[in-house]
């Protein structure tokens, strides 16, 4: 535990406060003990109820998932194009970079999907509405 300091994983996860979209990076300390957490409980269902609950969902499930990163010219010839990260979609076999991750997906933010701030709460059913006149509606539903 004592080696575990500010530097210890400088990739380490944000969480996103209410109204913070670039996102403040997690405790070392309980950045590993997260990390513990999703490997020991990988495959049980509890991931997308701790990111969510830990506010950590746009770093998951908002970043573009990648490939490996090589040269330009090794992915052509497997038939992979590279991700440009200026655009958020495939660098295409024209395209101007010389090597990056290999191209898998767009990002989910470009095309308008990805995690919404909405997503923390869930949506009221209109029944339940229509039983309690007093309810409302969560923000964004």
């Amino acid at each position: 535990m004592a080696d575990i300091n500010d530097s210890f994983d400088s990739g380490r996860g944000k969480y996103y406060p209410k109204g913070n979209d670039a996102g403040i990076p997690v405790d070392p300390v309980l950045w590993e003990i997260r990390r513990e957490r999703i490997i020991e409980l990988m495959g049980e269902g509890f991931g997308f109820y701790d990111i969510r609950r830990w506010r950590m969902a746009p770093w998951f499930l908002n970043r573009p998932a990648t490939g490996l990163w090589m040269k330009k010219a090794d992915a052509v010839k497997n038939g992979m194009t590279l991700y440009n990260p200026a655009t958020g979609y495939s660098d295409g076999t024209q395209g101007s970079l010389a090597e990056g991750y290999v191209y898998l997906f767009n990002d989910p933010q470009k095309e308008g999907k990805g995690w919404q701030e909405k997503y923390y709460l869930y949506q009221v059913p209109t029944t339940e509405i229509l039983l309690n006149p007093d309810l409302e509606q969560n923000p964004g539903w």
